[in-house]
């Protein structure tokens, strides 16, 4: 009975001793990711005291910005690829963001050094954003909102924050502008009711949900990269025979599709 009682109390000293050991680490932890993510513009002021998980969960993340924002100036493709996976796998809204802006810092310098660059400086971020919820290749996003909009300089856009071209339907608010159409004996402007947006944002929103909902790009989700999406949606989304080739000329020329292997993880 002696021995028995000996062996209980040390398994309870042995536990006891294990919550101390653990909550130690996990405070220094937590203290280590707080620091290194202030330092990276990753604090969070409204954090309360998190859970074991959740510290090593967040300085895991710190270490892996840190870590690929060394690569990208060594090894630029290896700090883009590990940005764009830490995207995907992240369940931290704030260390998904601060990857998404360093992706797109970076790729600044490879984009035209006029309102062109700006353009996609401002909507990069949503597709990436897309590409992870929606399965949509950014470079998609990006290359039909430069098309369709005429790289954000269009009325439309301008005004209406419609970047996509998107006709109005039912009752929904609508400015009438002229458009070009093709057809079999050629193109022609017309006159047709374009939605308007309250802002850029909502348009690519709706632009998201439009490729990932409707049923006539459903076929699109099985598409295995750019390429493959783009001759799925092409004869769906324009008259224009030519529409493809367009997109993939703009993909192309400012390598639109480095972001591209963001969709494996599509979440929705």
């Amino acid at each position: 009975s002696t021995d028995m009682h000996s062996n209980i109390a040390s398994i309870i000293v042995r536990l006891l001793l294990t919550v101390v050991v653990f909550g130690t680490l996990g405070h220094l932890s937590w203290e280590l990711g707080d620091r290194m993510a202030e330092r990276l513009g990753l604090r969070h002021n409204h954090f309360d005291t998190p859970s074991i998980i959740e510290t090593y969960g967040r300085a895991l993340g710190v270490q892996r910005i840190a870590r690929a924002r060394t690569l990208l100036d060594t090894q630029p493709l290896a700090g883009e690829a590990a940005l764009v996976q830490l995207v995907g796998e992240s369940t931290d809204p704030t260390m998904r963001t601060r990857a998404v802006e360093l992706l797109v810092t970076h790729a600044v310098g490879d984009w035209p050094k006029d309102s062109r660059g700006s353009f996609l400086q401002d909507i990069a971020p949503a597709a990436i954003q897309a590409g992870r919820a929606h399965g949509i290749p950014p470079s998609i996003t990006l290359a039909q909102a430069a098309l369709e909009s005429g790289w954000g300089r269009s009325r439309l856009a301008r005004i209406h924050h419609n970047l996509f071209g998107v006709k109005a339907t039912g009752q929904q608010r609508a400015v009438v502008m002229p458009t070009v159409e093709h057809t079999d004996r050629g193109a022609k402007v017309v006159r047709g009711g374009f939605r308007i947006f309250d802002s850029d944002a909502a348009s690519l929103r709706h632009h998201a949900y439009l490729l990932s909902e409707d049923a006539r790009y459903a076929d699109a989700k099985l598409a295995e990269n750019w390429q493959a999406y783009l001759r799925i949606i092409a004869p769906v989304y324009a008259t224009d025979k030519a529409y493809a080739h367009r997109i993939g000329t703009i993909i192309r020329r400012h390598r639109l599709d480095r972001w591209d292997a963001i969709t494996q993880w599509q979440i929705e």
